[in-house]
């Protein structure tokens, strides 16, 4: 890294660094004063000193000249000291319950956030390096649209996927996708078949009185009395028969038209399901996902489901995930894995700590493990080109073919030629 590069990050750390200590300053004299001061105001209902815990807590604030509002309600936040132990070096636990975050981008809520703090927690065999373990309950997120995506889910995404594309598959007990459109995938049920259902659900009516009652297979009808020998014995034997032939049973369709004795009628292709939607859903699932990313870090998913999606009629779509049990966690490197003395190990952890503060300042999630029980992730408009597995795959795709100096039109024209004309 150039001198340059060093003093530039060295000034936009600095400048970070005193934006919040600012934003602190505001935050804790707006609470003094009662009012808002420059955009940001902190309201706390009650104090409780013994227990130290804040009771209905609110904070309310404004980013990039107000443009960007947010607001930050937790029923209670406590704070529990202890006495680390080497056995478990725990000194600090944080709690907070009713936990929602609303802002002009996204809604966020969570149930339950417990924040454990360790002292040398890889001296003490407790991390591979994060100070905090952080565990959430009951986690939501809503944001309005992929467009204008927070920056945090942004980089959460890019993460993720990154990790997913380049990293290393440890473990995949289940996985699954499936592509549906809108009234092509639902399954045909003929006219003759509905209409048993329909005479069997119904009550019998004076026109048609019943001569028996006879069982058909395959479905619980009644044989009306108009109906010759030879019509009972075509009905028996057509009875699982799907193809579109002609029944006189399609004169009580819905919506149909009863046809002259004689003239046949044939069954019509099958409608769209709603034939005022034109959508296109994508669902895929995975089951006991791990896998490795390239910065020791390891991505572990209990339960996975998400949906896409897309309905053309509106241009409008929308993303919905589901996942349980999902964790992440820093792994030791090579090099920690390797025995140490003991002292040797306290040495590194204490002249290690300058680093690793510098490192918290400038990248928070890295001193941290993330345990969710379960999370719910949706995206109100969802458009395919901000879908981040996609992105991150062309630009893999396309540094790859530029690194074997293929073309991307020729690649593009070969899979044209393969596809349709050699076919």
């Amino acid at each position: 890294m150039s001198i340059t590069n060093t003093r530039s990050r060295a000034l936009e750390f600095l400048t970070f660094s005193s934006q919040v200590v600012w934003t602190i300053i505001l935050i804790f004299a707006s609470y003094i004063l009662k009012r808002p001061l420059h955009g940001h105001a902190l309201s706390i209902a009650h104090v409780s000193l013994k227990s130290l815990t804040l009771h209905d807590v609110r904070y309310s604030g404004a980013l990039y000249d107000r443009t960007y509002t947010y607001t930050f309600t937790a029923r209670d936040i406590s704070i529990d000291f202890h006495l680390p132990r080497p056995i478990y070096p725990r000194w600090l636990t944080i709690t907070a319950h009713s936990l929602f975050y609303t802002s002009s981008t996204s809604d966020i809520s969570v149930e339950t956030l417990d924040i454990t703090c360790w002292l040398f927690p890889y001296l003490f065999k407790r991390t591979a390096g994060p100070w905090c373990s952080v565990v959430l309950d009951g986690f939501r997120v809503r944001v309005f649209g992929s467009s204008a995506t927070p920056y945090w889910i942004t980089r959460l995404r890019q993460s993720l996927v990154s990790s997913l594309l380049e990293g290393d598959i440890y473990r995949l007990d289940n996985f699954g996708t499936k592509v549906q459109f809108a009234g092509l995938s639902e399954p045909f049920i003929p006219a003759k078949m509905k209409q048993r259902r329909r005479r069997a659900d119904s009550p019998v009516t004076a026109e048609h009185p019943v001569r028996e009652r006879e069982h058909v297979a395959g479905g619980n009808s009644f044989v009306p009395h108009d109906l010759t020998e030879e019509d009972d014995t075509t009905l028996d034997e057509g009875e699982d028969d799907t193809s579109d032939d002609t029944s006189q049973f399609d004169s009580y369709e819905g919506g149909g038209s009863e046809m002259p004795d004689g003239q046949a009628r044939t069954d019509h292709p099958p409608p769209f399901a709603n034939t005022a939607t034109d959508e296109l859903r994508i669902s895929a699932f995975a089951r006991q996902l791990h896998f490795h990313n390239t910065h020791g870090r390891v991505y572990t998913f209990g339960r996975a489901d998400a949906q896409l999606r897309r309905d053309w009629d509106t241009d409008r779509g929308s993303f919905v995930m589901v996942a349980e049990e999902s964790r992440w966690v820093r792994v030791h490197w090579p090099y920690q894995r390797e025995t140490n003395p003991s002292w040797l190990q306290l040495l590194t952890s204490i002249g290690q700590f300058p680093l690793d503060l510098y490192q918290v300042l400038d990248h928070p999630m890295r001193a941290v493990n993330i345990h969710v029980s379960r999370a719910d992730i949706t995206f109100d408009e969802f458009r395919i080109r901000d879908a981040e597995l996609i992105v991150q795959a062309l630009m893999i795709l396309r540094q790859k073919t530029a690194h074997l100096n293929i073309n991307w039109g020729d690649v593009l024209l070969d899979g044209f030629i393969q596809a349709f004309v050699r076919s």
